[in-house]
């Protein structure tokens, strides 16, 4: 049983360089490009590339699912651990894609307010006068008008 065992964890792992790695490349290849996503554009890769892995998983799940009984401990142990990377890679996967998300949404913030600062209202004269300075040195609660601006 061993010799098969590491046939066909074998031919998992050549299954996944064929078919998921090129997903993922085609995915984050998709997410990284020069426009920023949406969050609804995001999830719908996120949710392709979960597709992929939750079908791979379940495709090496339901293979050994008739030799659980036969496989010794050693083998047991090598098909937890081979079942534990795929959903390692999977979570690190997903979180990099939030991530790049993330990244590309505040970039586009520190622009969005470096192109719409001027449109930002000042303190009138009179807050001017009475803090004896430009903008109010009183925490942003006392005055969030002048330290929030609506993204609708």
């Amino acid at each position: 049983m061993f010799n098969k065992f590491e046939s066909l964890i074998d031919l998992f792992e050549k299954k996944w360089d064929a078919e998921l790695v090129p997903t993922y490349e085609k995915l984050k290849q998709r997410i990284s490009q020069s426009r920023v996503l949406s969050k609804q554009e995001t999830q719908e890769i996120i949710n392709e590339l979960t597709i992929h892995y939750r079908l791979f998983f379940a495709t090496v799940t339901n293979t050994f699912a008739p030799y659980q009984d036969q496989l010794n401990e050693t083998e047991h142990l090598k098909l937890k651990k081979f079942l534990d990377d795929v959903n390692e890679s999977f979570q690190t996967d997903v979180n990099e894609f939030k991530n790049i998300h993330n990244q590309k949404m505040a970039l586009l913030r520190n622009y969005f307010f470096q192109k719409q600062a001027a449109q930002l209202p000042l303190p009138t004269f009179e807050e001017q006068y009475l803090t004896g300075q430009i903008f109010p040195s009183d925490p942003p609660e006392a005055y969030p008008q002048y330290y929030t601006y609506d993204f609708k």
